[in-house]
């Protein structure tokens, strides 16, 4: 039975969503969360599970259930650039590789078992707030509903109808980056290490390649994409073309695979900055900002992000903060986590996605490979975020 009355509405159940309604259903609050698929669905997501995931996963008891699913360990990256040898660090860490299907599905089960009320499939359309509450229209197979609730947490991605209609500024923004994923089997792969990520350079774009649960890879690339672009599908035989590294590990099985998986994947990715609380409404994940995806840090921030939302609602529940008071303790908790990585991210998506910055940075990698090490080092949490 879908709530008329909720302390919190969470809206969206991947992982931001899902750990976020979970921290706060502990909290004591009563919390519905709305999620617009059916589990298990794929999407667009390098599937890169960081230790900064496991970690939560660990705080939440979840650590068992998520190496039931059997994940890839992932312990090093290597960088294949178009021309000279490739570069290999370790990470500093065990890393996972798990596809988002199982690994969503499994989180939000663990938010039902904490009592939050999810409404799914159904649609979010509109959120409109009066006074010191929101409501929250909600669109199912059940009907049209109105769910009233004391505070909205946006946790529903990249990108969303919702962000033209609550007004957030960048929507208007123009990109023009697209990013693109498929599954593929192992099998059908050339030396394909599982104990790896690695990425490709190629013309206006890059790849990541690692391989995930029950024998199935992921490829994801990100691409500045023109008007003469070849269809998504043939940018893979583009890049064979181009990046040598690449063609040893495809396979014509491999382009074969790529030629009949399902593409998922979304344009306009905006990666500048966002407003982390909108109109009182706290976002969390990639609704609050997207991290370029070679940090493989998205789940990562998802992850941080709930149990930092979490830690914000817990001190309201012991001190009756305001409303302003837990928008700047959130705002501020969220920059020192997360302001840092995603600046340096993005320095190095431009290069990776610059022709000529790509050659002269390939260059320096191969005479100093360490700044790969150094590279993955900006990019992740420098310690407790709380």
């Amino acid at each position: 039975m879908i709530p008329s009355r909720v302390d919190i509405a969470v809206i969206g159940g991947g992982p931001a969503g899902s750990l976020t309604a979970r921290f706060l259903a502990n909290s004591g609050y009563e919390v519905c969360l709305v999620e617009r698929r059916s589990f298990p669905r794929e999407t667009l997501c390098g599937e890169f599970i960081s230790h900064e995931v496991l970690e939560t996963l660990k705080e939440c008891g979840l650590d068992p259930e998520f190496h039931a699913l059997r994940p890839a360990h992932i312990s090093k990256v290597k960088v294949c650039p178009i021309r000279g040898r490739a570069v290999t660090t370790d990470l500093g860490f065990t890393a996972f590789g798990v596809q988002r299907g199982v690994f969503d599905r499994m989180l939000l089960e663990s938010a039902k078992r904490q009592g939050v009320q999810v409404i799914q499939p159904a649609d979010a359309e509109e959120i409109v707030r009066s006074g010191d509450r929101f409501s929250i229209h909600v669109k199912s197979a059940a009907g049209d509903h109105t769910v009233s609730a004391r505070w909205c947490v946006g946790a529903y991605g990249k990108s969303g109808a919702l962000d033209k209609k609550l007004g957030r500024g960048h929507v208007a923004m123009r990109s023009g980056v697209n990013g693109v994923q498929v599954h593929v089997p192992v099998a059908v792969l050339s030396a394909c290490d599982p104990g790896e990520v690695v990425l490709f350079s190629g013309r206006n774009m890059y790849c990541g390649l690692n391989i995930v649960n029950d024998g199935v890879a992921t490829l994801c690339y990100l691409e500045r994409r023109t008007s003469h672009d070849l269809p998504l599908r043939a940018r893979f035989r583009e890049l064979a073309a181009v990046n040598p590294g690449f063609a040893a590990v495809m396979t014509e099985r491999g382009h074969g695979a790529i030629a009949s998986a399902a593409i998922h994947g979304t344009g306009n990715i905006f990666f500048g900055r966002r407003d982390v609380v909108h109109n009182g409404m706290f976002m969390v994940g990639d609704a609050a900002r997207v991290i370029a995806p070679l940090a493989g840090d998205g789940i990562g921030m998802a992850a941080q992000g709930a149990r930092i939302l979490g830690s914000v609602f817990g001190k309201r529940r012991r001190n009756a903060m305001t409303d302003d008071e837990m928008a700047r303790d959130y705002e501020r908790l969220w920059s020192n986590a997360f302001a840092a990585r995603v600046r340096h991210a993005y320095v190095l998506q431009k290069i990776l996605l610059s022709g000529g910055a790509m050659r002269v940075g390939g260059a320096m990698l191969r005479s100093f490979p360490g700044m790969l090490g150094a590279a993955v080092r900006f990019t992740r949490s420098q310690g407790s975020s709380l």
